[in-house]
């Protein structure tokens, strides 16, 4: 969820981050629970008022989608590799608090882990 002033910049960010991560998450162990993940950051103008972030887990299905605030004025004000940072962040923040029923720990240390290979390449820092 994204104000209109800061789509295009989130999806600048959000696409090539998340098709990365997809194609590592197919590499994650089959016992994992969720094969669906979906990460909604909020990026809202506070003109726009606010919304909390959270999660919604459907483990018949194997669905997960988080979402996690990041502030509309330091988005703006970043750079490209900022917003990454910052999306980054937000998401590995939203992942820490599903509890282990949903999503046990090791699977989220897992997918933590494969953030930030994705943010160290897509910083240009390599492997």
């Amino acid at each position: 969820m994204a104000s209109a002033d800061v789509v295009a910049t989130l999806n600048a960010v959000a696409n090539p981050f998340a098709n990365e991560l997809r194609a590592r998450l197919a590499d994650i162990d089959s016992s994992c629970p969720v094969t669906l993940l979906v990460y909604a950051p909020i990026i809202l103008s506070p003109a726009l008022g606010a919304v909390d972030s959270g999660s919604k887990a459907s483990p018949r299905v194997g669905s997960l989608l988080i979402s996690e605030n990041i502030e509309h004025h330091a988005w703006v004000a970043a750079n490209p590799l900022a917003r990454l940072r910052m999306y980054t962040s937000a998401f590995k923040a939203a992942l820490d608090k599903i509890e282990d029923e949903i999503l046990p720990a090791r699977f989220r240390i897992e997918i933590t882990k494969m953030v930030d290979a994705v943010l160290r390449e897509s910083a240009g820092a390599g492997p």
